[in-house]
Formats: C-alpha cells, structure tokens, sequence
C-alpha cells in the first residue's frame, strides 16, 4: 500500500516495487490519477488518509482475496507552511495506518520523511516539526515490537537534489538494514562548510567535511535563503516574483538577509523585479535603490480611497470587485515611511487603509501612527494578518477577514473596536476568485457605510 500514491516519489516507488515482484499494489490518493502500470494488479482508493475509514479501506482492497498485507509505503504530504494542512496527511495519516494495521500488521512500513527533521529547515516549521514526529512515531512503534522505518529524504538547499531513481535504489539496503530511520542525501560538503564552519570539528562530519572551505560569496549566501524560501532552485539573472515570491515570502526573506548581511532589504526592492543579483549589489553597496515611498494610484475615483499595503498584485482580483471604490496602493516597508506617503496624498485625512498579511500589520501600525499625529483614519482592514507582538492599543475600527478560524486573540488584546469575518480559502487563497467575492461583498458594504461585517469582539 503506498499513501501519497500519485505524487512523484508515490508513483516511482510503485514502479520499484512493481520491478521487484510486487503481484498487488494499492495506491491511494485524494483525487486519483494513472499509475501507468499494467503488468501488477493496481487498484485505486482515492481519498484522504486522513479521514475515518479511508485506512481501513485500503487494507480491505490489499487482502481481498486472502493476500498478505507485505508493506506500507506513507509518503502522503501537502507543500506550503500551514502547520495545520501539513501535519494533517503526515500525522493524522499515520495514526490512522496504524489503527487500521492493529489487527493485521505488515511485514515492513516505510515512512517517507525529510532531511528538516535532521538538520531543521528555517522557515519551513511545518515540514520539518511533521517529519521529526513521524521519525519518532517510527520509533514508538519499534519499541511495541512493530516495523517501522522513515527514510528523511534530502530537501535542505545545503544539499544536492537527489534524483528519484537514484533515491530508489537506496530502498533495498533501507529494508535489509533495519534502522529505525535512514537520512539519504547527496552532501555538498563545500557549501555545508561555508555555511556552517563549525560542523567541521564533529566527529560524525568531520569524515566528509574539510577544514578552510572557500567562503560562500554573497549570491550564494542569498541564493541559499531564497532557495530555502521558495523550494526551488533561484537563478542570479530572473526577477524573483517571477519564482514564486510573494509579499510573506518577501518579508521572511528581509528577516533572514537581516540575520546574515545586517542589511535590511527593503520589501519594495524584493517585490520589484529585482533578481538575486540586485540583491547582492543591494547588501554589498554597489547598487543602491531607493524605495518607493509613494501612494501609487491603483484605481482612480471620487472619494476617499482605500489604501493597500502590500505588493498591489495581491490585491487585483479584490479591486475587479470593488467598483466605484478608488484604490491606492503603498509599498513602503517602513511605518515613517508610509506615514509620509500618506500625509503628502491627505494631510489629515480621513483615511481608509488595508491589507494582507504583512501588509496588514504595516497597515494597523501606520493607522496607529496617523490618529496619534492628530489624522483621522475610518477604518483599518485586514486580510489574514497576525497581529504583531507587543502591539500597542488602537481605539479605531478595525475589520479583520479571516481565513478559516474566526479566532483573534493576538488582535482582541490590542483593538477596542475589532469585528472578525470568517471567509472561505487559506491563507493564500483567499483573496483569489472564487473565495474573494465574500470579502470583496462584506467589504463593499463596510467602505459604504450601511453595515458592520462580522462579530463584535
């Protein structure tokens, strides 16, 4: 039985097995999908590993006809950094596995994990907390008497991407070496040793790892926090939106360049195009740009406008449904910063300010700054935001469109005058169709004036 069973690493170990004599082999997924296998019997359950009743299905279609249950292959998982969605397949799903096996356990169980839950991985908690639970869930189980074995696959940017045959062919030592984990990875000892000279001086790294490594130049340092933010590989030459960064990744990646460098990069500057190599100039003091510190118009109008903070790309499926309500936009990264764009477009107000994640928190921040200079601010809207630690009281309107959970007790300490609205999608999918219509609804009527969105709080 293989969980996960559509996804690459799912379908290349149907294949080994099928290769390897495997006469049955159940593969299960939640939307299903071709094995291209004719030569064994494949049979298809398709549904979460983590819902009641899905596990004890899988087991019913491997023994049907009498058939012994030979091994479990759990490689079921979901990318992204909501702990919630990532812990639900890995944990959940394991734990069903194991209740379901209780009466009929297999000759072998193999968990495919991840090289964070050895090393960890900045920024990506989510994997890397799931993994170090199913490694030692692997050992609870052996110590009951019962197989198990995860495998922590190499993911850390420090390391090689291993091809998927080359990973394969590690499996028949994994299932003959009876470990209760094996971490399989191609090493880049160069680059490990740049980064973390004091490996060196381990006795368990010191066999592949030399001392006086060539110090990683600045591109590479920030390649190496850009790849781990992103999961991919960066190429020094292609503006980073164009790879996936986005406003959140964007502020995780000033953090972490603040931490190497001691140089804050600038939001604007991250969201602009620029590519690694502007980055660079940017820390090294070769190419300097300024940001952005203006109200750029996103739509024109009569009235006061909405303010959004924030990479403006975010927000254009919200502004497709906002008609008649004029839009500016504000990428400054700083507070003083925003609070001087805001002033130069109304002196005192009044003002309207949003925004999502971030950007929210940069929005509330400024609100903040603005009614304390003697501004008038009407309302302060946010789209998922974390209310930042320490935050100081704000007696103004603040609506918070919350994805999922309604609750907000990190904003209920700090705003006198909150009011949340649960809306459908995650964290980043909720401003894109077709979850954005039911902020864009509320909101409407929020900025008209005729209604108050969501629970008093």
């Amino acid at each position: 039985m293989i969980t996960g069973g559509f996804g690459a690493l799912g379908l290349a170990t149907a294949r080994w097995l099928a290769s390897n004599g495997a006469t049955r082999i159940v593969l299960c997924g939640r939307h299903g999908g071709e094995s291209g296998l004719s030569e064994v019997d494949i049979v298809t359950v398709v549904g979460d590993i983590a819902e009641p009743g899905v596990a004890e299905r899988l087991i019913a279609a491997a023994t049907a006809d009498g058939l012994p249950l030979r091994g479990i292959v759990h490689a079921a998982g979901v990318p992204g950094d909501d702990v919630a969605a990532v812990w639900r397949p890995k944990v959940l799903g394991a734990r069903r596995l194991h209740e379901a096996t209780a009466d009929t356990p297999p000759d072998w169980w193999l968990t495919y994990s991840s090289s964070a839950a050895l090393f960890g991985a900045p920024d990506r908690t989510a994997l890397a907390t799931a993994d170090a639970w199913l490694d030692a869930f692997a050992a609870w189980r052996r110590s009951r008497g019962l197989p198990a074995t995860t495998v922590n696959w190499g993911v850390d940017p420090v390391l090689d991407p291993t091809p998927v045959a080359e990973r394969l062919e590690a499996l028949p030592a994994v299932l003959g070496s009876d470990r209760p984990s094996v971490g399989i990875a191609r090493l880049d000892a160069g680059r490990v040793a740049g980064r973390f000279p004091e490996l060196v001086r381990r006795p368990f790294f010191s066999e592949v790892l030399t001392a006086g490594p060539i110090p990683a130049t600045t591109p590479e340092r920030l390649a190496d926090i850009v790849a781990g933010l992103l999961g991919r590989a960066v190429p020094r030459d292609v503006p980073l939106v164009e790879l996936g960064l986005d406003s959140l990744t964007a502020m995780r990646a000033r953090a972490a360049a603040e931490r190497e460098f001691g140089v804050t990069l600038p939001v604007p500057l991250l969201l602009r195009g620029s590519s690694l190599d502007d980055l660079a100039g940017y820390v090294t003091g070769t190419r300097v740009t300024a940001p952005d510190r203006t109200a750029r118009v996103l739509r024109p109008g009569e009235g006061t406008p909405l303010v959004l903070f924030g990479e403006s790309t975010v927000y254009r499926p919200l502004l497709d449904r906002l008609a008649g309500v004029p839009c500016h936009g504000v990428e400054a990264s700083d507070v003083e910063g925003c609070v001087a764009a805001l002033r130069e477009l109304r002196s005192s107000g009044p003002y309207r300010l949003g925004g999502w994640a971030s950007g929210g928190v940069l929005a509330f921040e400024t609100a903040r700054r603005l009614a304390a200079l003697g501004g008038r601010v009407d309302v302060v809207v946010l789209f998922d935001s974390e209310a930042p630690l320490g935050a100081e009281p704000y007696a103004g309107r603040v609506v918070l469109y919350r994805a999922g959970d309604a609750a907000a007790p990190g904003w209920a300490a700090c705003c006198t005058d909150l009011h949340v609205e649960p809306v459908p999608g995650d964290h980043r999918t909720m401003l894109d169709p077709p979850h954005v219509a039911v902020p864009a609804r509320h909101l409407a009527t929020e900025l008209a004036g005729r209604t108050s969105p969501g629970t008093p709080v």
